[in-house]
């Protein structure tokens, strides 16, 4: 089983942890133990506050937001836009999921309605 462990984890499993002979399982639950991370690998704001983790804001809010809706996880970061704290998605992404939409035979007529409608808009 290959595990996909988040960032930070990995990142401190390379740079310490792996010369140190600790596997990625451990270096996981040496992390959460110390409240550097939380469970879902994300830095904890102490660890932030305390300047042990060095924060890319653009880049956490938008992996915090791939993992809260994994429908975003196909695209790559370049088509999102983060902006007072928050993070928004460019028309090439909403385009895209207009499409899929319609394709989706699962797609309710509503949701196949709205998705026209994007396409329209954004086609302009």
């Amino acid at each position: 089983m290959n595990i996909k462990y988040p960032r930070l984890v990995e990142d401190a499993f390379e740079k310490v942890f792996k010369h140190a002979g600790k596997s990625k399982a451990e270096t996981y639950r040496l992390l959460l133990e110390k409240n550097f991370i939380n469970e879902d690998g994300t830095p904890t704001a102490e660890a932030i506050k305390n300047g042990f983790v060095a924060l890319d804001e653009k880049a956490t809010l938008i992996e915090e937001q791939k993992r809260k809706y994994p429908i975003f996880r196909q695209f790559d970061d370049e088509h999102f836009i983060v902006a007072n704290g928050h993070v928004y998605v460019d028309d090439f992404i909403r385009l895209e999921l207009a499409r899929q939409t319609l394709r989706d035979p699962h797609a309710t007529g509503k949701a196949k309605e709205f998705a026209r409608k994007e396409i329209e808009y954004l086609d302009r």
